[in-house]
């Protein structure tokens, strides 16, 4: 359940932004962003609270936004030419497609200043490849449906590669040990909670699944794992419930991801965990190559075991797919993929 003050206040946010755009002068900041972000180009879904919170914050400044109703990589390119969009808010493998498609050259693009990833996590390789090959502005930022909008921001709060930038104004993030609930100090791994405005009621008709991601002082549990930099910033490592749990180490599938990600011809790549008879889980990733590119399980394989732990090796194989299994909001259905294998395999 989301309240009217949960969904209203990441529009006053909006005066905060532009009091910083403008040099503390909020009037010139909100001139300044309709000039910026005058024309915004949305192919989210509105029923997602990242595509609601973009169209409802960009109406908040004056600005147009664009609706693309169906996603296909020509009609997509070919909007932000005809329209001259300024600003668009993406998905991680949407980022992806940009930075490999041969389509790219054909459209004129320089109209867009600035890409905004959420919604799932985007690797450093493809943050760096697509600002190489575009030169445009890519921000990140994290949040979840049960926080209303973003929790932090990389915009106007400042940029670090790798990071989903600093917490927003009147949100407060702090990181615990998951087992103690100690708080855990700078650099240091553990559970990312949030205290703010934007925090849910709770889960309608279910009090206990409430309690169990909200607690009695009125932090919000994330299950995400990070932690913070001497400036700040937050970074994000993994899910909780993602985790691998190899012979009693816990293996990062987001660890094992950006290593094969840093492979020649890889494209896109999910690593979860598998039951295993020797070590009770084994790492296993699904792979999608990019067009043309050569590829086998072995050769994956052994890339990774050559710069991993032997624990976090693909000791539950490779499977090579066109395309990930993802939601709407581009998250990849993990889930599916464990129970496709666990299907296939009678276990």
């Amino acid at each position: 359940m989301l309240s009217h003050s949960n969904l209203t206040v990441p529009l006053w946010l909006n005066r905060y932004a532009a009091s910083l755009l403008g040099g503390g002068d909020e009037e010139a900041g909100f001139a300044l962003m309709r000039v910026k972000y005058l024309m915004m180009m949305l192919v989210l879904p509105l029923h997602h609270v990242y595509g609601y919170s973009m169209i409802t914050g960009n109406l908040y400044i004056g600005g147009t936004t664009l609706l693309l109703p169906v996603f296909s990589p020509q009609r997509f390119l070919s909007a932000i030419e005809q329209f001259k969009v300024r600003l668009c808010p993406v998905v991680p493998h949407l980022v992806s497609f940009l930075a490999d498609t041969p389509l790219l050259d054909r459209y004129d693009l320089t109209s867009l200043e600035v890409m905004f990833s959420a919604a799932a996590p985007l690797p450093v390789s493809t943050h760096t490849n697509i600002i190489n090959k575009t030169g445009i502005n890519l921000m990140s930022g994290y949040g979840m449906t049960e926080v209303a909008s973003v929790t932090t921001n990389g915009s106007v709060y400042g940029f670090c590669l790798g990071s989903v930038g600093r917490v927003m104004p009147y949100t407060k993030v702090k990181i615990i040990d998951p087992e103690t609930g100690r708080m855990l100090a700078e650099g240091e791994e553990g559970e990312v909670c949030v205290k703010s405005l934007t925090v849910m009621l709770g889960y309608i008709n279910n009090p206990a699944a409430t309690a169990a991601m909200i607690d009695s002082d009125g932090w919000l549990h994330t299950g995400d794992l990070g932690y913070y930099n001497s400036d700040g910033f937050l970074f994000l490592t993994d899910r909780i419930k993602d985790l691998i749990k190899v012979k009693g180490f816990q293996v990062s599938p987001k660890q094992v991801e950006e290593v094969l990600m840093g492979m020649e011809g890889v494209g896109e790549v999910a690593v979860v965990g598998v039951p295993h008879p020797r070590t009770g889980e084994a790492a296993r990733a699904y792979v999608v190559p990019k067009p043309s590119a050569r590829l086998s399980p072995a050769l994956l394989q052994r890339y990774v075991a050559e710069r991993l732990a032997p624990h976090k090796h693909l000791t539950g194989g490779v499977e090579l797919l066109e395309m990930l299994p993802r939601n709407q909001s581009g998250k990849v259905l993990k889930k599916k993929l464990i129970e496709s294998y666990i299907a296939s395999s009678k276990l």
